[in-house]
């Protein structure tokens, strides 16, 4: 059965490579089995516009960890799963690789599934693919909490847990050929998003945010 890291990250400004919370969900066999989440310190400054999204401000980072501890511990949740999953996953795996790059660390290369992609693709002719719509369609969570890292890991597990049970799949690799959605990849000078087939686009190199 389908073993994986439901993940989000907000940031501090517009940079990728300033994360400033993250909430982890671990998925085995189609039970959560860990849950984590903290702030994070990202030692560089906030803009409003995010502030006014999550609602963290300076003041509540401080003390916190930095990321090279947070990704220690990430890493260390995520072992012995197929991926990585994520809502809108391209930005949430890219703030892991930038603000690795940004410390000297490497997480490696990752495997990634994105549920906003898969949604397309279950749920087909939906009005919006926003993770709070796609929760609300689906009475999956209680209050709206979109922004807090946990909930919106936690959202992103829960539509997951849906749609492989909607398709039968036990593992995102099955999910993935059942569903003609290409699995991402990403790592510190490499990303290939995760897509629908018909929008298949070669992988791309690219430079290391610093």
């Amino acid at each position: 059965m389908a073993s994986y890291i439901a993940i989000d990250f907000e940031t501090a400004n517009e940079a990728r490579a300033s994360a400033c919370a993250v909430g982890v969900v671990r998925v085995d066999d189609s039970k959560i089995t860990e849950q984590w989440t903290t702030l994070i310190d990202p030692e560089t400054y906030f803009v409003p516009m995010n502030v006014a999204i999550h609602g963290i401000k300076p003041q509540d980072v401080r003390g916190a960890p930095t990321f090279p501890s947070v990704l220690e511990r990430i890493l260390a949740i995520a072992e012995g799963t197929e991926l990585f999953v994520a809502h809108s996953a391209a930005f949430d795996m890219q703030v892991l690789t930038e603000s690795a790059a940004r410390y000297g660390s490497d997480p490696g290369v990752q495997r990634f599934a994105c549920t906003k992609v898969f949604s397309r693709r279950w749920f087909p002719g939906w009005s919006s693919y926003s993770l709070d719509h796609v929760v609300n369609e689906l009475g999956l969570m209680g209050g709206d909490r979109h922004h807090e890292a946990l909930w919106d890991a936690a959202a992103a597990a829960r539509i997951a847990e849906y749609g492989l049970e909607r398709g039968a799949s036990s593992t995102w690799a099955e999910a993935a050929d059942a569903q003609s959605v290409r699995l991402g990849t990403v790592g510190l000078s490499s990303y290939q998003g995760c897509v629908s087939q018909a929008s298949r686009r070669p992988a791309r190199r690219r430079s290391a945010s610093v």
